[in-house]
């Protein structure tokens, strides 16, 4: 069973304040990383959160965690810190 954090709930909460689809908030309870890495791709590519995906590679003993991202067909590498912020997303 996965642990929900309080960072977790707190991310999926303001996925739902501010509007998000329901694709975008489902995604915010399942993964809060992914997600947060998403959200950037989105930004960075300038595309719809439903043309990105993400997949975990690890989270390390301090809860860093790093991720593969997709958008607009270009690939990322996302850095998440422990409560899911992203540190970093880089063209790979």
């Amino acid at each position: 069973m996965k642990s929900i954090t309080t960072a977790s709930i707190a991310l999926a909460s303001v996925a739902l304040m501010a509007n998000c689809t329901a694709e975008e908030t489902e995604a915010a309870f399942e993964d809060p990383g992914a997600f947060a890495c998403r959200e950037q791709a989105t930004i960075k590519a300038k595309v719809d959160f439903s043309h990105t995906a993400s997949t975990p590679i690890n989270r390390d003993a301090f809860g860093t965690g790093n991720y593969n991202v997709t958008a607009a067909g270009q690939s990322y590498r996302c850095v998440v810190d422990k409560d899911n912020v992203v540190l970093s997303l880089e063209p790979i």
